[in-house]
Order: C-alpha cells, then sequence, then structure tokens
C-alpha cells in the first residue's frame, strides 16, 4: 500500500541531484494559491534523503521561505555538504521558474528509539484522548479545511485548541494522524511540524500569517500514527515578526519532534508573490 504522504512526496530524478515533482497535492493547497509550508519542509526534507540516504532519519530541518510557491511543477537542486558514519547533511533548493522559493538545511542521521535515560524528557500533558475530541468532519468548520480534512485526522482539544469566534489563549493542543493510518516517521513529523492553524487565530487575530523561518528538530524514532501537538507562545502582540512553537508526543508520550517558525502577524490575502506560509 503506498500512503498518500508518500506518493505527495513522490520525486523523479532529473540528474545526479536534481529532483522534480510534477504537482503538488491539492491537500497542502490552500486556495490555489498558497502552499503549506510544513509540506515544502517535508518535500526538501525527502529529496536531501533520496539523494545521501533514504534509511536515514531526518535530525533537523532548517528553511527559509523566500517567496511564494504555487501549486504548480518544481525542482529541488540538492548540495551535498557532507556524508559522515553518524552524521551527513545537505541544502535542498527549492525551484520554480529559474527562481529558488524555498531553502533547507537537513541533517540526516540515526535516531535512538527512545529516550529512556535522558534528562531532558518532556512530559506529555495530560490531555483528553484523541477519542474525546471532534471530528472536524462533523462540523461547520471542516469545508475550511477542504481536502486536508480528508487526508488529516486534525482534533482540536475542546477548550484548549481553536474555535472559531472564541478565543482560546496562548497556547492550542491538537491531536493529529493520517487518515490512511501510515506510520509515523521523521517525514510525518516535519510535515506536522506546520499543518495546524497560526496560533494567532485562538487569540482573535484572523488572515494570512506568512512564515518567513522554520526550524524542525527531531528526538526519537515516533512510535504509533498519532501525535499530539502543543502550539505555543504569543506570536504576533503588535510587533513586526513573531516566534511559534511546537512540541509533539507521539503515543507513548515520548516527545519526539520540536518545532519554531518566525512569521508575520496576519494580514489580508493578498493577490502577489509574497512569501510562502499557513
Amino acid at each position: 500500500m503506498t500512503y498518500r504522504l508518500d506518493r505527495a512526496f513522490g520525486l523523479e530524478r532529473r540528474a545526479d541531484r536534481v529532483l522534480h515533482q510534477s504537482r503538488i497535492d491539492d491537500a497542502w493547497n490552500f486556495g490555489g494559491k498558497f502552499v503549506n509550508g510544513g509540506y515544502l519542509q517535508g518535500v526538501a526534507a525527502a529529496a536531501v534523503g533520496a539523494v545521501i540516504d533514504p534509511s536515514l532519519d531526518h535530525l533537523a530541518v532548517s528553511t527559509v521561505f523566500s517567496s511564494q510557491v504555487t501549486p504548480g511543477p518544481l525542482d529541488i537542486d540538492v548540495d551535498v555538504a557532507r556524508v559522515g558514519r553518524r552524521i551527513s547533511s545537505g541544502i535542498a533548493r527549492l525551484v520554480q521558474d529559474g527562481e529558488t522559493r524555498v531553502s533547507s538545511l537537513v541533517t540526516l542521521g540515526q535516531l535512538p528509539h527512545d529516550l529512556s535515560g535522558v534528562k531532558a524528557d518532556l512530559p506529555m500533558p495530560d490531555m483528553p484522548s484523541m477519542a474525546d475530541c471532534p471530528d472536524p468532519r462533523q462540523s461547520k468548520e471542516s469545508k475550511a479545511l477542504g481536502e486536508m480534512a480528508d487526508v488529516l485526522d486534525m482534533r482540536f482539544v475542546p477548550g484548549r485548541g481553536f474555535t472559531p469566534g472564541r478565543p482560546t489563549g496562548d497556547e492550542m493542543y491538537v491531536w493529529l494522524r493520517f487518515r490512511d493510518g501510515r506510520p509515523l516517521d521523521t517525514l510525518a513529523l516535519i510535515a506536522f511540524s506546520d499543518i495546524a492553524p497560526p496560533l494567532a487565530f485562538a487569540l482573535g487575530e484572523f488572515g494570512w500569517a506568512p512564515t518567513l523561518q522554520m526550524q524542525v528538530t527531531t528526538y526519537a524514532k515516533p512510535v504509533g500514527d498519532t501525535v499530539l501537538m502543543r502550539i505555543h507562545g504569543r506570536p504576533y502582540g503588535g510587533t513586526m515578526f513573531g516566534c511559534e512553537e511546537v512540541d509533539l508526543w507521539d503515543s507513548r508520550g515520548t516527545i519526539v519532534a520540536r518545532g519554531r517558525q518566525i512569521a508575520m502577524p496576519p494580514q489580508p490575502t493578498r493577490d502577489d508573490h509574497g512569501k510562502t506560509g499557513h
């Protein structure tokens, strides 16, 4: 069985270090204009892994979004920085119309299966289970998620998530899993890191919130097919730029990844070629 995320991240080799994607999966394409940042970062990570060693875990990805990526085809140029016994790295550049739109530095290696004995482990918060949280496909907001609602089971914790018209504060909790049962791996964690609405929505601030930079670090091989994600910070608060962080725990309650992004505050939707983002 081929899972939808793997088909979405499927790449055609055009040259030794040049890969091509003929189309971007509609589930990560918002309104025909904006491609999700986690998707783009995941494609970049997949490209570096394909060139260096597909069996390695993605330890860290750091991305700069220089300009908007449109739903059309793109090329990924990969520069290999280092191939080592424990750590390898490369830079992926997502190119459209001859312009580099996104650049990602990707670090590869082997993750441990657990964090036993690690003093810095972060306990999983005590939250209602995924089964106790409403399925967005059963709500009136499901139309806003578009095709993503058919691909991703995203359930906000009641009172601790995003409820339109009811600001809930400076953090959100959401359960995530793929509806086709795809198990977790580091590529899934990278894609999940930017999948939820901006935290500003929970503060009652709405609009397009373009991501400028994003980084995801993974800590252990994830287990199962479900993660709990905490989105936190007070990112916008009248400042020119804001910082938003996410923590992800797998089904064991192990923290498996953390992400951070720098974004602009929500603004009205624009029709020009500005930054990509949520």
